[in-house]
């Protein structure tokens, strides 16, 4: 099923992301789809902070480093950027299908890899519109209620 918003600013990036976090538990995938710049670094990071519960912690891009962990109480978060990836068995060497299983994967550019963008919980497809972004948040069917609770989304 998909939803669109509309995200007029940064800090309306942040609270959609803050929303989308408290709706995630371990075994979600969040792929991030856009072009440079339209947020999904932000919203990457906004993910992590609340679920870390410290908006002030250090979140930075993995998009040389490929991927970065958070080690969470009960979890870990994965922050995966396969932008400077091209070819399926670099992306296969990351591991990222056999971490998903008991922690939160979160993936940039996730059109590198057909199949994570095929098996992803939540998919996000963000664009630039006018004076802000416009994100269309596609949601596995299992996710659907979590996801309308965070949101406060109608039935």
């Amino acid at each position: 099923m998909n939803f669109d918003f509309f995200l007029e600013n940064e800090e309306a990036t942040k609270i959609f992301a803050k929303n989308l976090a408290l709706s995630l538990k371990p075994g979600d995938l969040v792929t991030l789809q856009g072009d440079l710049g339209t947020g999904k670094s932000t919203i990457a990071r906004t993910i992590i902070q609340t679920l870390a519960n410290n908006d002030t912690m250090e979140v930075p891009s993995p998009t040389f480093t490929l991927v970065q962990s958070y080690q969470l109480p009960q979890f870990e978060i994965i922050h995966a950027d396969l932008y400077r990836l091209s070819m399926v068995e670099e992306i296969d060497e990351l591991g990222l299908h056999e971490e998903r299983e008991k922690n939160i994967l979160l993936v940039e550019w996730p059109e590198r890899s057909a199949d994570l963008l095929e098996s992803a919980t939540f998919a996000l497809a963000l664009h630039y519109k006018a004076q802000g972004r416009h994100v269309t948040l596609r949601s596995a069917q299992h996710s659907i209620e979590r996801l309308q609770q965070s949101f406060a989304i109608p039935t």
